[in-house]
């Protein structure tokens, strides 16, 4: 009865060991997988800060190319404005220089008369 007690007290011996072994790997785990979960919250962290900073420069960039389509169609409706008054102004040089002509044309036509008149006198 002794040595069945001292085989079973041994059997235990050994189950208690092994329970202790692999109680030290499990919380040799569990470090492993809280460091590593550290690691990972902070890589998280991380990439919300930089998620956040290109949120910042994507709204900026975006009020930027409002603005500079706001100056773009201002600069257009600039020349537009800029390319009627010029042809309006070109149509009258055109114009007048018509009517200069014109008056050139009727001035040497008087002249010619104007010359007949006096060798004919």
């Amino acid at each position: 009865a002794e040595q069945r007690r001292e085989i079973e007290g041994g059997e235990r011996d050994k189950e208690m060991a092994g329970a202790l072994d692999r109680e030290r790997k499990a919380l040799s785990q569990v470090s492993m997988l809280r460091e590593e979960n550290s690691t990972l919250n902070s890589r998280v962290q991380a990439l919300d800060a930089e998620i956040s900073r290109l949120e910042t420069r994507l709204e900026h960039s975006s009020s930027q190319l409002e603005l500079a389509s706001e100056r773009e169609r201002n600069a257009e409706e600039q020349l537009d404005k800029a390319l009627s008054l010029h042809a309006r102004q070109l149509g009258v040089r055109q114009k007048r220089e018509a009517e200069l002509e014109q008056t050139v044309a009727d001035l040497g036509a008087a002249l010619v008369v104007a010359k007949g008149k006096v060798e004919a006198a």
